[in-house]
């Protein structure tokens, strides 16, 4: 699964990494987020299969909020 849209929106927040464009482009963002979702959601599946350690974790336990990311 390409994560075109995730993608997309990270090379656009490289360059314009500022909350006016980010509340501009938010409809970009909400894509990009779902589509990285999807692709957790589904890398959870496929590597469950095989470790019991990640089965009980679902999207909201490995991903964080990119504009309240702290680190």
């Amino acid at each position: 699964m390409p994560l075109t849209a995730t993608v997309s929106l990270l090379t656009l927040l490289k360059k314009n990494n500022n909350k006016p464009w980010f509340d501009q482009n938010r409809d970009k963002y909400i894509s990009a987020k779902a589509e990285f979702e999807n692709f957790v959601t589904e890398m959870i599946g496929l590597i469950s299969s095989y470790d019991d350690d990640i089965k009980p974790l679902d999207v909201k336990n490995c991903t964080f909020r990119i504009n309240r990311d702290i680190r």
